[in-house]
């Protein structure tokens, strides 16, 4: 699998899903350029949105008190 479309997954429609190679905020950012609003996130990224400094630096501030050494 080369490819950024390639996939192991049966999809049951012809097309494939466009993808994400990027996310800030509210907005994705797809592999052609386009940049969308967020509509199917969940209610994380709903509350928090995506990339936020804040939210990057308190999970590698938890990885770092779990984190086997």
């Amino acid at each position: 699998m080369s490819s950024s479309r390639a996939t192991a997954i049966l999809h049951r429609t012809p097309w494939l899903p466009p993808v994400a190679v990027a996310a800030e905020g509210v907005y994705v950012e797809l592999e052609d350029g386009k940049r969308l609003i967020d509509g199917v996130g969940g209610a994380a990224v709903s509350c928090l949105g995506t990339s936020h400094p804040k939210v990057i630096e308190a999970i590698k501030d938890q990885l770092d008190t779990l984190t086997c050494k």
